[in-house]
């Protein structure tokens, strides 16, 4: 059975999708909270990609199609969940043994305190550490869209990382310290 003639090999869907997969890994775990989900909606995404490889040659924008794909599967395992916990009383849902809830919520806090001292930041070192950290995007993109010079922008980058860094240890030290003293 001779192959479609416009079907995508495996080099060239490698080459064309996967360089998205840390925005679409931010995004799924911007959107879901929890890493495993995001991997899990990430991996679904490049699958449904494959399946649907042979019509994605009149796709203009990769990267904002893929975005919108990994927005809309992480909103459907939402309104699953959602649903899965309307269906039944508390008492007949299934408890998560192998997740530690005490990690979990750490990891949550840690992650919030992280997003309070990027928001913290000047718009600039914001924007720069958003656009680098967050995103992977390249220091000559950032740089063209800010106007600053790749050195320049570099320079911006390691102060907001300095400040993010002192800004987190200083609130998660006092975030310690309310914890310790209140118990």
């Amino acid at each position: 059975m001779a192959a479609h003639p416009h079907t995508m090999d495996s080099e060239t869907f490698k080459l064309r999708f996967l360089p998205f997969t840390r925005k679409l890994h931010w995004t799924a775990f911007s959107i879901m909270h929890n890493e495993q989900d995001a991997e899990d909606i990430v991996q679904e995404a490049f699958m449904k990609l494959w399946n649907r490889r042979d019509e994605l040659q009149h796709v203009t924008n990769d990267e904002a199609y893929c975005i919108t794909l990994v927005k809309n599967l992480c909103l459907d395992a939402k309104r699953a969940s959602h649903d899965a916990l309307d269906a039944g009383p508390p008492d007949l849902l299934p408890l998560m043994a192998d997740v530690d809830v005490e990690d979990e919520v750490e990891h949550q806090q840690h992650i919030s305190l992280l997003k309070q001292c990027i928001d913290e930041l000047p718009a600039v070192q914001r924007h720069i550490i958003t656009r680098r950290d967050i995103y992977d995007d390249e220091y000559a993109d950032i740089a063209l869209e800010t106007g600053n010079t790749e050195a320049n922008v570099r320079v911006i980058l390691s102060r907001a990382r300095k400040s993010v860094f002192s800004r987190f240890k200083t609130l998660l030290n006092y975030d310690n310290r309310i914890c310790t003293t209140a118990v």
